[in-house]
């Protein structure tokens, strides 16, 4: 009882502390709020319906799950984590078939769409059961790391929820690459309504980018089926870093700039893909079959080298006020990437300013990944990296602790 207890009052506690965080930020941006406001997603009524729909269902098949054994945990995992990437890889097909033509494309088309609703079901059914043995995986890292703001006890809880994710409405100034408006929107948006928004925001004179997230920190957190194994195991811990941030100086400072912003995202990357990595050896041994369905690019080719050159030579030409160059440059850039097997819908400076906000993102210019990045390897453990990192309030402090 005791138990049970300590599963439905510690993480209720925790969303009244962190409800506070999913308010909006007041709109900036003339015109913004007329276009962007009908289409907007309410993270606290997620929130709200699915803590306690997920606290059910843990406490119901906590027991069931948590006492299979050891390689039926990992097979199931591995498995659902293999049709993740399938459901990632279909997704893709069904947008590249959109708009094509023809009966062969049809054909392809109502294929993929009956594959899909089969894997998507599958995923819907062993959800649950999936997301108790992974959190019980993460919890095992996170004691062996002695990571926790209460001894003896995981906290905050690690909880999370397969969902299909919102899109990100961001804008930025077409002079410059600069956040200067966010929305999350609905995830049921569609490719008209999608064009229809960042065209009527660009018509007012700013680049506009609508994208769906890759993962958000409600609580609990919102973690996307239709991704890689290392992605989403990655996202999982990315988004409770968040969570345990929210608790000190770094993360309680989030909103107070675009750097405290880069600061945060960018330590949440570095303990998720630890922690996502040390889960990718305990289901998979250190040969990581898990590979992507994704297409793939050519062996020679870079992604993260040729985004970044992208990125830098779009700031120089905004640089000299050349920003009808720079956008058909950014353009022609997108359509290269996607001749060497690299699908973005869109690259402009709202693309980049989200991106960019990630520290270790070859969208990034910012000297933020590298720091931080030396300031972990400077440390003995991911907790005392965390333990530094989390008491920085402004992006000097930053500059203080790499000395």
């Amino acid at each position: 009882m005791k138990k049970i207890r300590t599963r439905i009052i510690l993480p209720l506690l925790i969303l009244l502390i962190l409800l506070p965080a999913g308010g909006d930020i007041p709109f900036r941006t003339p015109g913004f709020n007329n276009i962007a406001r009908p289409y907007a997603f309410s993270m606290i009524n997620w929130s709200v319906s699915n803590l306690s729909s997920d606290l059910v269902s843990r406490i119901r098949y906590h027991n069931h799950y948590t006492g299979m054994a050891e390689d039926e945990k990992l097979e199931l995992v591995r498995t659902y984590l293999y049709l993740c990437e399938e459901h990632s890889y279909l997704d893709y097909r069904m947008t590249r078939l959109e708009n094509a033509t023809g009966n062969v494309a049809q054909t392809e088309r109502e294929t993929t769409a009956t594959r899909l609703s089969e894997v998507i079901t599958t995923l819907d059914t062993n959800a649950i059961g999936t997301q108790i043995i992974i959190s019980e995986k993460i919890n095992d890292v996170l004691e062996e790391e002695d990571i926790s703001l209460l001894p003896g006890l995981t906290f905050p809880p690690v909880i999370f929820s397969f969902a299909k994710l919102p899109y990100l409405l961001v804008i930025s100034p077409r002079a410059r690459i600069e956040m200067e408006d966010t929305l999350v929107l609905h995830s049921g948006l569609t490719s008209a309504e999608i064009t229809d928004i960042e065209k009527r925001l660009t018509d007012l004179g700013y680049s506009a980018l609508v994208e769906r997230v890759g993962g958000i920190s409600t609580y609990p957190s919102m973690i996307p089926n239709n991704a890689s194994a290392e992605f989403i195991l990655a996202t999982i811990a990315h988004e409770w870093t968040h969570h345990y941030l929210f608790f000190h100086s770094l993360g309680r400072n989030y909103y107070d700039s675009y750097e405290m912003r880069t600061i945060n995202e960018t330590v949440a990357d570095i303990v998720g893909d630890e922690i996502g990595a040390q889960l990718i050896t305990a289901l998979y041994g250190n040969n990581n079959d898990s590979a992507s369905n994704a297409p793939q690019g050519k062996d020679t080719f870079d992604f993260n080298n040729e985004m970044h050159n992208i990125r830098v030579t779009t700031d120089s030409l905004l640089a000299e006020g050349k920003i009808k160059e720079a956008e058909e440059y950014m353009e022609t850039q997108r359509q290269y990437l996607e001749q060497n097997g690299y699908y973005v819908r869109k690259i402009n400076q709202a693309y980049f300013a989200w991106h960019g906000s990630y520290g270790t993102s070859p969208g990034s210019v910012s000297p933020v990944g590298t720091q931080l990045q030396t300031l972990r390897a400077q440390c003995n453990s991911l907790k005392e990296f965390l333990d530094r990192v989390s008491s920085i309030s402004n992006p000097d402090d930053l500059t203080e602790l790499i000395g």
